[in-house]
């Protein structure tokens, strides 16, 4: 979902980009209208995701231990954003996790001896705290 996000953002940014060079050569009022309304809607989500972003930024220190150590338990949007971006991170972590499990020291990936030794020496109780598990 993070991924589908940026894609948007980045193709939006190009697109936005494009029009704004084309605006030089195309002296059409319709034209400027198109662009300037695609660039109002592109502010506009730019700076809703800023004020959200620092909105979660301006919490207390307990609240952010909360956040990164147990279940987010908010009341109203608050509390539902906390959650949605905690589960978003978790998905993200989890995906990230499982895909350098399979890589690391593989022939994808290759480990120097010295690595590997202490990659192979770690018990599944050692990597547990990191969100890994023995090769």
């Amino acid at each position: 979902m993070a991924y589908l996000i940026l894609l948007i953002a980045a193709a939006t940014a190009l697109v936005t980009g494009i029009l704004g060079t084309l605006l030089m050569c195309i002296k059409h009022r319709c034209y400027t209208v198109l662009f300037g309304s695609l660039l109002t809607i592109v502010w506009l989500v730019a700076t809703i995701f800023g004020l959200v972003l620092v909105g979660l930024n301006m919490t207390s220190v307990e609240v952010l231990e909360a956040f990164c150590t147990k279940d987010v338990a908010g009341e109203g949007f608050t509390g539902t954003l906390q959650t949605f971006v905690k589960n978003s991170i978790d998905d993200v972590d989890a995906s990230m996790a499982s895909v350098v499990n399979k890589q690391m020291c593989s022939k994808v990936c290759p480990c120097d001896t010295t690595t590997t030794t202490k990659w192979f020496a770690k018990t599944a109780e050692e990597l547990k705290p990191y969100g890994r598990s023995p090769p």
